[in-house]
């Protein structure tokens, strides 16, 4: 059984309604995750999300209109969060970090985070393709939107140099989808060292095609 979503406490507290109300839909968006990812999207039920949500079915349909909905939303608040960690992890980095360093601390943050919660690296990667074309496509959009990031923080600027980004990202995401798809999520964190050695490889290429070097 998933681990419960933190419910507010009961009887009279100081929280305004709309922090009732953002602490109800976060706590949704956390039991979609939990119920998707450790049940698979297909016997995914909103009755079960609404159990260990510990919220209304009327709250849930202020929210979202159904269950592919709710797992949507909960995709895009955790890229949006993996974003906000990334930027704020390159902010940290010296002024001139070599491009190891900082796609290093890029693919890091992303380990990090979905080694940290299981049903959220199956949820996200793997059963979020079960749920329809429209959350395909997002999910693609969403891995488009961090390539670009990438380019950005590397400076790549040639159609070379986005494609070596590109596939190694492709890597990235493929290996923890793969540890995820097999239950074995747990050891995505233990990727980081072998793909750091791998962006090495592909950074020492672009070195040698005349981009940054790592």
């Amino acid at each position: 059984m998933p681990d419960a979503p933190v419910r507010l406490p009961r009887g009279r507290h100081n929280l305004s309604r709309e922090e009732v109300a953002e602490s109800q839909r976060e706590r949704l968006l956390e039991a979609t995750v939990e119920v998707v990812g450790s049940e698979g999207y297909a016997a995914t039920t909103v009755s079960k999300i609404l159990r260990l949500a510990g919220v209304s079915r009327e709250t849930f349909y202020e929210n979202f209109a159904n269950k592919t909905d709710a797992l949507n939303a909960a995709h895009r608040s955790e890229s949006d969060a993996l974003r906000d960690q990334i930027l704020d992890a390159q902010r940290a980095l010296p002024a001139d970090a070599a491009p190891l360093e900082r796609i290093d601390s890029a693919v890091g943050c992303y380990l990090d985070r979905l080694s940290a919660h299981r049903q959220r690296a199956r949820a996200l990667l793997v059963e979020i393709l079960a749920a329809g074309p429209d959350s395909v496509e997002l999910a693609v959009g969403a891995r488009r939107r961090f390539v670009e990031m990438a380019v950005a923080i590397l400076g790549f600027d040639t159609p070379e140099l986005r494609f070596s980004c590109e596939a190694y990202l492709a890597a990235v995401n493929g290996t923890a989808m793969q540890c995820a798809l097999t239950g074995r999520a747990d050891e995505i964190g233990a990727l980081r060292e072998p793909l750091s050695g791998l962006a090495r490889s592909i950074l020492i290429g672009v070195d040698r095609l005349g981009g940054p070097s790592a």
